[in-house]
């Protein structure tokens, strides 16, 4: 029989535990905390504790409880997590028979506060001896050299995070109990997630003042005679002025300079379109210029996060994720860095595989080195790259989820470019002129010639682009051999109508790269500020941008107007700067955060701060008033009365027009788009609520009175019910949406009762003599059903085909073979949510009702829907995030991953690859450590 183990390594995951324990031999037992063990308390209940005064030590008058004792240099009231207490008891228990303690849990702060409260909860005895492992890959290689140097628990580090977690709580805490009760319930506030709100919200504003300007261009095409190859030309100047392009006009729609350019009217650009056609072009002016680009330095976490925003259409917590398992399989170094250096072994191994792979041609001379800009990068001691062996992301494709492989392959891409040569090219402008009425008219041509790929022979940027950018590269082209004093042929030419467009939404990736250019948060952290501000109401995220809810605009107004210190980019970035000095030993916490909370000690100029948190609170909640925090103004009506958008505390947003005496009020849904709410779209409404409500007939067979009301999601018919339906809790009223071609001002008791005349029996069919029912109003249009069969009307007027419907063509429709895939045949049971943005093949996600409760499907995995979400309010986004997890969850339990388009799909041998995905997303994997000790 085998020894027992006589040492014990802690981490904090289950995957990197099990890739570990198989590195090491067996007088190791690898055990895992899964994540943080334990955190601030929440409530005086928490703090197991005899004496009330003690209790009290973590209040604080009017901000109430918080978890730490601001008198006493701060102390923090940690207390263990309740779902925590088993897994440490299980960790206590294996202790008492091994001599050594291997504390190996992540190389960052978080990592060490686990280390530090895994030591403080454990209490090993004398004869134990403590170790701290560190390790950048999980590889033999890699472990075996932390083991030959273990080192101790950094204390600073472990400073620093207590410092950042109890500022968090300080602040969050009391600015999100004001917001919830005097905004909107549930909504949050913080240090890092409030300036990343107020920069969604301000983006939008910039939208909703956006005026858009439309300006005409003259685009076409020409060529030298006798030759093939024509090539794009435009028009850039009249004379000496330029011709208008986007740029050119301000955000209210305005030239910006008055002289010197050229806003294009219709009748002078046909005019001009006409005299350049009908003569040859000179060729005045050839300008050659070579260029370079340079590769990219390896990935660091923000940057990884932005590149597979923009090339891969990953959000930020996928990437993550990704990246995580990629880690803890031994496949890449650790994810959270801020890093770009590559050890020397990892430059070896680079330059060796691009040597052998793409020959010595592209190698770069030189070893390239970079230098990390990032202040206080300081937490890690290498780029994110390849692990080990630096496998072909080929040798592993049949191994990792599509989400896996993508992100290794972009890592595996971005390693090997960083030691490449550059990229060549020579960029060639050609000026063309022409004549009218003795006025120059200038084109221009442009064209790239790539004379050496270089780098992007491996892996090529992506980068936000502004329209203008947009607008100029589509006018490059491969160019013919030219010689200044030729004339060339105009074969196509068309005056174009363009339109200014307002600034781009944020998207994951670009806020990323913002948050980080501003020294706001740390790269670790990015993910689940993003997530905070999601899940609490504060923005959506829709076609991979960020948009802010009203809710949002009302959090942003009370920390303007009251907390402005929290909204403030250079007070945020300030706040990592300070919480990098902690790390480093050279500031100490307790001092930094007396002078956050109380203010300045009187002659103390280390910090701008002049009045503490504290005060600032204390002042605020006497003066907070949450219905002027909550109202966003839109306009004016014609007829003088203010419109706007107020937040309601329990029940979201709704449009209100005050004369200043009476409102009216209407509902709206919690998604809506705040720059689509325009004083058009919002008097619409509000006029469709004044027609609604009111009699418009009386119910063929019920002889009950038919309303028309303005609902949330639009218009549409009731029947009144009676006193004692009212009383019967189950009942619900018959509705009825309006029809395309009916209007609430003017809608009749025909249309009322030909809306409410749906579902229609037509008979029964023949074959089983279940009824057949025409549906005027499902997912998709109008359709017919029988029993689970159905079958969607296609005509080019859907509502008049339904309404004309007979049971001869309803039969014809249902023996039609079902055109979609399972449970396709009820689309009353499903909601087509979109295409899956991150797959060349476009698979359509699906939102069904199964046996066992509601799914999504991409027709190839499936995934449940977790049962504390409401299945209504599933987005795209959602689904993807469900399908991605189901998919590792498969992966992980040795199922085969999707294969490419064409060939059949493996079934996996395993039997246990069957995992539900009801639990909460941000906590589904359990070889992800908690997000919420990594919030900003």
């Amino acid at each position: 029989m085998p020894d027992a183990p006589s040492k014990l390594v802690i981490v904090e995951s289950p995957t990197k535990a099990a890739t570990i324990r198989k590195l090491l031999d067996d007088s190791f037992e690898v055990e895992a905390s899964v994540g943080h063990i334990r955190d601030l308390a929440n409530k005086k209940s928490e703090i197991k504790t005899n004496s009330s005064d003690r209790d009290n030590r973590y209040s604080d008058g009017a901000i109430g409880f918080l978890g730490v004792d601001v008198e006493n240099d701060f102390e923090p009231a940690l207390v263990v997590y309740d779902n925590k207490k088993s897994t440490l008891r299980e960790l206590k228990r294996k202790l008492k028979n091994v001599s050594e303690l291997y504390l190996a849990t992540d190389e960052d702060r978080e990592g060490e506060a686990i280390a530090a409260d895994l030591l403080d909860e454990l209490k090993p005895g004398k004869s134990v001896a403590v170790h701290r492992l560190v390790f950048h890959e999980i590889t033999k290689d890699a472990i075996k050299h932390a083991l030959e140097n273990p080192g101790e628990i950094d204390r600073n580090l472990v400073e620093a995070q207590r410092a950042r977690r109890i500022m968090d709580r300080i602040y969050g805490f009391p600015t999100s109990m004001l917001a919830h009760t005097r905004i909107r319930q549930r909504v949050a506030v913080g240090r890092v997630q409030s300036p990343t709100t107020k920069l969604i919200v301000d983006r939008e504003i910039e939208r909703m003042n956006y005026v858009s300007a439309e300006y005409l261009g003259i685009d076409g095409r020409a060529k030298k005679e006798n030759n093939e190859l024509d090539f794009k030309i435009r028009l850039v100047a009249i004379g000496d002025e330029q011709v208008a392009v986007a740029r050119d006009f301000n955000a209210v729609g305005s030239l910006i300079k008055s002289q010197g350019v050229r806003w294009l009217k219709e009748a002078e650009a046909k005019e001009l379109e006409q005299v350049i056609k009908s003569q040859q072009l000179l060729v005045a002016n050839i300008v050659e210029k070579k260029g370079i680009a340079r590769p990219k330095p390896p990935f660091i976490t923000s940057t990884l996060q932005q590149a597979a925003g923009r090339k891969l259409r990953l959000s930020s917590r996928r990437t993550m994720d990704a990246a995580q398992r990629l880690f803890q399989n031994g496949h890449i170094t650790y994810m959270r860095t801020d890093s770009v250096t590559l050890s020397a072994e990892a430059l070896t191994q680079t330059r060796s595989i691009i040597q052998a792979e793409y020959g010595k041609a592209l190698l770069s001379n030189d070893v390239r080195r970079y230098s990390t800009s990032t202040s206080g990068a300081q937490e890690a001691h290498e780029a994110i790259r390849p692990a080990g062996g630096f496998r072909s992301p080929q040798s592993l494709q049949s191994s990792l989820s599509r989400d896996d492989f993508e992100v290794y392959n972009l890592i595996w891409q971005r390693t090997l470019a960083s030691q490449m040569i550059n990229q060549e090219y020579i960029d060639t402008r050609v000026s063309l002129n022409a004549t009218h009425s003795a006025t120059e008219l200038k084109l221009t041509a442009s064209g790239r010639v790539i004379t050496e790929p270089g780098f992007t022979s491996v892996y090529t940027e992506t980068t936000t682009k502004s329209t203008e950018d947009q607008e100029l590269e589509s006018e490059t082209s491969i160019l013919p051999a030219l010689k200044e004093g030729e004339l060339l042929k105009v074969t196509a030419l068309t005056v174009q109508l363009h339109q200014t467009t307002p600034p781009r939404r944020w998207t994951e990736a670009s806020i990323i790269e913002k948050l980080e250019s501003e020294g706001i948060g740390r790269p670790s952290t990015y993910t689940s500020i993003l997530e905070a501000i999601t899940k609490r109401g504060a923005c959506i995220r829709r076609n991979n941008t960020l948009i802010p809810t009203f809710t949002g605009f009302a959090v942003v107004n009370m920390l303007e107007k009251h907390f402005p210190t929290l909204v403030d980019l250079a007070f945020s970035a300030s706040i990592e700067k300070e919480l990098d000095a902690i790390a480093t030993g050279t500031a100490t916490k307790s001092e930094w955060l007396r002078a956050l909370y109380f203010g300045n000690v009187e002659g103390d100029e280390s910090t701008k701060i002049q009045e503490g948190f504290r005060s600032t609170f204390e002042t605020a909640i006497e003066e907070v008033a949450g219905r002027e925090l909550a109202t966003i103004a839109i306009g004016t009506s014609d007829d003088g009365n203010d419109i706007g958008v107020r937040v309601s505390k329990n029940y979201g947003p709704y449009l209100f027009q005050s004369n200043g005496e009476d409102e009216i009020t209407v509902s709206i849904p919690d998604d809506t788009i705040p720059d689509e709410v325009t004083i058009e779209w919002a008097t619409k409404r509000i006029n469709e609520k004044l027609a609604g409500d009111r009699q418009v007939g009386l119910d063929a067979i019920s002889g009950k009175a038919i309303v028309v009301k303005a609902g949330r999601f639009g218009p549409y018919f009731e029947i009144v019910a009676s006193d004692l339906e009212l009383e019967d809790s189950t009942f619900k009223p018959r509705r009825a949406g309006l029809w395309p071609h009916m209007d609430i001002n003017t809608v009749s008791e025909q249309d009322a009762q030909l809306a409410l005349s749906f579902p229609k029996e037509l008979g029964f069919h023949p074959d089983n003599g279940s009824s057949v029912l025409a549906i005027a109003q499902g997912p998709y249009g109008p359709y017919v059903k029988c029993d689970t069969e159905s079958r969607s009307i296609e005509a080019e007027d859907k509502f008049q085909a339904v309404r004309e419907l007979t049971l001869d063509a309803a039969l014809k429709l249902l023996a039609k073979p079902k055109t979609r895939g399972r449970n396709q045949q009820n689309p009353s049971s499903k909601k087509e949510l979109g295409s899956r943005p991150d797959t060349q093949d476009k698979q359509v996600v699906l939102h069904l009702t199964g046996r066992f409760g509601p799914y999504v499907t991409d027709g190839e995995f499936n995934a449940s829907v977790p049962k504390d979400r409401d299945p209504g309010n599933i987005t795209l986004d959602d689904a993807v995030d469900l399908l991605v997890i189901r998919e590792a969850k498969i992966v992980a339990n040795g199922g085969v991953t999707r294969k490419p388009k064409g060939k059949t799909k493996a079934r996996s041998s395993k039997k246990n690859t069957k995992v539900s995905a009801n639990t909460n997303i941000t906590n589904i994997l359990s070889d992800i450590p908690t997000t919420d000790q990594r919030s900003g």
